[in-house]
């Protein structure tokens, strides 16, 4: 997603809290893109690992 802002989704919100109990991991990361006139390429990663049954 691009954004003006450089700064990651806030994490202390209900919906990150929701991304958090769906997904094993979620990561954030955000990139300057200086092709998009100053704006900033935001990315978030879900993560979800299957449990093994035994």
């Amino acid at each position: 997603m691009i954004s003006d802002d450089a700064f990651g989704p806030r994490k202390d919100t209900f919906s990150w809290r929701v991304l958090s109990a769906l997904a094993d991991v979620v990561s954030t990361s955000v990139e300057s893109d200086p092709a998009a006139n100053g704006s900033h390429l935001v990315r978030i990663e879900l993560t979800k690992g299957r449990t093994a049954h035994v």
